[in-house]
């Protein structure tokens, strides 16, 4: 899916048809500088090489006979020639009819590669890139010219050979344990000017359509990270910003591909960015879980399981294809699975991550079986109908992102939309709290006042009523006081009884005032 996807997003200047006859490459197609226009740059990729393994300098010799050579593109694709065609070291032979206009002027051939090679032109070496060392392969060093105009002069006769010492020892090594697929080279001839404009459009108008795509999705991964900081129970804004870093991530080893001419450093790179964008696919599984079910299934951890196990296999730089070949599709599978019985169910968001996801799946499954079929989709149209195609591949290639985004986005102003309903709601209820509580107060503050006027009527009423009871007690003593008079005046005097009776005593103490008891004596 990632090879194809890069094959979109190489939205090269248009090719202009050219002619091979007998192994002969005709320059007749190559504009005049009258008619030259910048927009319309021609370019050839030249692949109908003959080849043979091996080494040996004479076939540098323009006058060898390679007629019972192969014809072979120079890609050298491990996966689609015969096992053995290339292991270490091989030559490529083309032969050219140069048209009579282009002699003896400079032209430009562009070329880039995958291991060390050398140019020879007529048997004459012309470049060099990177070093071949057969006695000691240790002392090889790969190195791509990445398509810098180099000059080259056809003299006098049209008929020319050029001749290519291309090795690269661990090719079939970095096929088994990297991945690696084409591990030879592509070369291309041009006006010197042509190849300028070409070099410049090539270089920085793809570099920064893959610029935009990797900052692009750096910057929305950095983005989700941060609301999940900020709000941990949604965590699909976790697992996006790890698909969209992953996703991100796969752009960064082009752009390093593109600008970097050691392909040993350019191969490292690309080996641990590829097993960080592998994690977009399980990122997309998962976001796809949390969003349309309450937890995730038991399933789901045995993806993971599945993946790690690729993922450490690929660490360990271990084949791991038929695994990778099995994941890939269970994952794509699976969403798809996800996604329609969420439209079916008619969840919420359902039809927004499902444009993007059954768009760049259902794009992808077209462009895969119209490849198998033998059909060839041309992505470097000419005019409104590239517009077009590259405006589609642009859109497929972010729908699922972009899909993803929106619905984000959407959730995230739909809660804001909640929060706000309900900070109006509990600012409501508070206004009814504190208007609850100031009638309250205002209640209390009333009964305050009419309990103080009760109070003080109570506290009136019982001063009368004291001051008629001690009116009423001070007559109720007096009389008891006056009762008193009369009693003490009806009982004998003490000094009558002493006389009589000098060692006595009285013995006379009444409960209150007055007693009840009267004694009395006389003396006859």
């Amino acid at each position: 899916m990632k090879k194809a996807l890069l094959l979109f997003l190489l939205l090269l200047p248009p090719f202009v048809d050219f002619a091979q006859t007998d192994s002969y490459f005709h320059f007749d197609s190559l504009p005049s500088p009258q008619e030259y226009t910048v927009n319309e740059p021609t370019v050839p990729v030249l692949t109908n090489w003959k080849y043979h393994k091996g080494d040996d300098i004479r076939w540098a010799d323009s006058a060898f006979d390679d007629r019972t050579w192969t014809f072979l593109s120079p890609k050298l694709n491990l996966d689609s020639i015969p096992a053995g065609t290339f292991e270490t070291i091989g030559w490529f032979r083309l032969h050219i009819l140069v048209d009579t206009t282009l002699l003896n002027r400079t032209l430009s051939f562009l070329m880039t590669q995958s291991g060390a090679s050398e140019v020879y032109l007529d048997g004459k070496l012309i470049e060099a890139f990177g070093k071949i060392d057969t006695k000691n392969i240790a002392n090889e060093e790969r190195y791509d010219p990445q398509e810098v105009p180099m000059p080259i002069y056809f003299k006098n006769s049209r008929t020319h050979v050029i001749a290519i010492r291309y090795a690269y020892t661990n090719a079939l090594e970095d096929h088994k344990k990297n991945r690696v697929t084409t591990v030879g080279f592509d070369f291309k001839f041009a006006e010197m000017r042509e190849a300028n404009v070409y070099k410049f459009m090539t270089s920085n108008t793809v570099t920064a359509i893959f610029i935009f795509y990797f900052t692009f999705f750096l910057a929305l991964s950095f983005l989700h990270f941060t609301f999940y900081l900020f709000y941990r129970d949604n965590k699909s804004n976790l697992y996006y910003s790890v698909f969209a870093g992953a996703f991100g991530t796969f752009f960064l080893h082009i752009i390093v591909g593109r600008h970097f001419m050691f392909p040993d450093f350019v191969q490292s790179v690309a080996h641990y960015s590829a097993m960080l964008s592998d994690f977009y696919i399980p990122a997309l599984l998962a976001m796809l879980y949390s969003i349309f079910y309450k937890k995730m299934p038991k399933i789901f951890w045995l993806w993971i399981v599945l993946f790690s196990l690729d993922l450490i296999l690929s660490i360990l730089n271990k084949e791991s294809k038929i695994l990778g070949y099995i994941l890939y599709p269970i994952f794509i599978i699976e969403s798809l699975r996800i996604i329609i019985a969420a439209i079916y169910k008619k969840l919420d968001g359902a039809w927004i991550l499902g444009t993007g996801i059954i768009t760049t799946i259902g794009f992808f499954t077209v462009f895969f079986i119209l490849n198998a079929l033998g059909i060839q989709a041309n992505f470097s149209t000419a005019g409104w109908a590239g517009f077009v195609l590259g405006i589609v591949v642009i859109y497929v290639t972010l729908s699922i992102p972009l899909s993803m985004t929106i619905y984000l986005a959407r959730d995230f102003a739909k809660t804001s939309k909640n929060l706000s309903k309900k900070l109006i709601e509990v600012e409501e209820l508070s206004a009814k709290s504190i208007e609850q509580e100031k009638e309250k107060q205002k209640i209390l503050s009333t009964q305050n006042e009419i309990l103080e006027v009760q109070v003080t009527e109570r506290t009136s009423e019982i001063e009368e009523q004291k001051k008629l009871i001690e009116e009423k007690n001070k007559d109720i003593t007096d009389s008891i006081n006056y009762a008193k008079r009369i009693q003490e005046a009806l009982l004998p005097e003490q000094s009558s009884l002493t006389n009589i009776f000098p060692e006595s005593f009285v013995l006379f103490k009444p409960k209150d005032i007055v007693s009840g008891d009267f004694y009395w004596f006389t003396q006859y």
